[in-house]
């Protein structure tokens, strides 16, 4: 409250001045005063308040992120060299969020941060991404489950659909109760959907349910049908002579009876399981888990079924589906070359989804044709020679084969890139 001063020119004697001033003081505090009911106490702004304590990471989550300190400098090193990195340290694991969208499960996630040494001495790289680890709220305490990079933070749009897709990567449980929806046939359909996306994923998928049969009860049911489900890479587009067009260079198919159960869980329909079956034992599984006439229909008409189920447009061509069912897996167009798939493995890095596949099938036609292969590779930069010559090495497990007959000129600069990397 701003003071006021009684003044008359200086001339009002001083006991009068002093008895109107107490006066005044008086009547001043007591209209300001609160009743004994309304009092309230002020905080001594003189004293600092305490400011809460940041909580104290989990056990273990700081023995992660050091974990992690080692994977961020090799990842830093690899693809961003220009920055003369040679060091990192764990600055502070702390806590961003929680997560407590499925009904008995709390989740805790934090964030692992980073300083790095290079020519400016210690400090953050703004690089876009962060390192985020999970954490599960059990009866014993928190329980590691995983960690994922990350390119939004947790305040922004999206950051909350990406962990649930993480989650839903760590298991299938959290798949199933991430996918709970108000109807059995919106939770079976969106469970389906999801879970293909981890089996085969794909930069473009397209899936097709065929409800064949039902068993329903007052909590639950099994609901059987035929699943269609297609993938294909836009990244890398391959020319073909025969046909004269482009098209992916790697592609995935599927279709095959499944069986999905569910129950009434809260209000909200869950799948509990999914079924499919064995290579080995297809017609003998498919009859003993499908009711008896869907199991005939499925079995013998699965063909004209998958065409009925393609349609047109954006569905899969049915060149890519053999004759009858087919297992999830990656395939890859017959007219990609030896070089294109070596471009390939030099493109698609450690965490893409195309990385594991095309990988594998270098290293499959390596063992075929090891003198091709060579071939092709040393038609390529010393850079993609390198990555790719580090790949084959790490799979080969320093077992190389003998030095192939047939190598051109740029094959034996390959084989000798080789050599080094092993």
């Amino acid at each position: 409250m701003k003071r006021k001063t009684l003044r008359d020119g200086g001339q009002l004697p001083a006991a009068g001045a002093f008895l109107l001033l107490s006066l005044a003081l008086m009547w001043v505090a007591a209209s300001a005063a609160p009743s004994a009911a309304d009092a309230v106490i002020l905080p001594d702004l003189t004293e600092e308040l305490p400011v809460p304590d940041a909580p104290e990471p989990p056990a273990g989550a700081l023995a992660e992120g050091e974990r992690l300190a080692g994977e961020e400098l090799r990842y830093v090193q690899r693809d961003f060299p220009e920055l003369g990195c040679t060091e990192v340290r764990l600055r502070e694991v702390r806590k961003v969020c929680a997560c407590d969208h499925m009904k008995g499960e709390y989740f805790e996630i934090y964030k692992a941060d980073f300083l790095y040494d290079g020519p400016s001495g210690w400090e953050e790289l703004d690089r876009g991404s962060g390192r985020y680890l999970i954490f599960r709220e059990t009866d014993g305490g928190p329980e590691w489950l995983g960690d994922f990079a990350e390119y939004s933070d947790p305040e922004m749009n999206g950051f909350e659909d990406r962990l649930h897709e993480h989650l839903m990567d760590l298991s299938e449980t959290y798949l199933f109760r991430l996918q709970a929806a108000p109807t059995a046939e919106a939770a079976v359909e969106q469970t389906l959907a999801a879970r293909m996306e981890r089996t085969v994923p794909g930069d473009y998928a397209v899936i097709r349910w065929k409800p064949l049969a039902a068993e329903e009860t007052a909590d639950g049911g099994t609901a059987y049908g035929l699943m269609l489900y297609y993938t294909f890479s836009g990244s890398t587009m391959i020319y073909s002579e025969e046909t004269g067009r482009y098209t992916a260079g790697i592609y995935s198919a599927y279709l095959l009876p499944t069986a999905v159960d569910y129950c009434l869980d809260g209000g909200a329909y869950l799948v509990t399981d999914v079924w499919e079956p064995s290579r080995e034992r297809y017609a003998d599984e498919v009859r003993a888990h499908f009711p008896v006439e869907t199991a005939e229909d499925v079995l013998q008409n699965i063909g004209a079924y998958a065409v009925s189920m393609a349609g047109d447009g954006d569905a899969p061509k049915m060149e890519f589906y053999p004759h009858g069912p087919t297992w999830p897996s990656y395939d890859f167009s017959a007219c990609l070359s030896d070089g294109d798939l070596c471009a390939m493995a030099d493109y698609y890095r450690d965490t893409d989804i195309y990385a594991p596949p095309v990988r594998d099938e270098l290293c499959r036609r390596f063992s075929e044709a090891p003198g091709a292969l060579l071939n092709a590779l040393g038609e390529w930069e010393p850079e993609t020679q390198e990555r790719v010559c580090a790949i084959l090495a790490e799979r080969c497990g320093g077992r190389l084969p003998e030095k192939p007959a047939d190598l051109t000129p740029e094959g034996e600069t390959a084989y000798e890139t080789l050599l080094h990397a092993a």
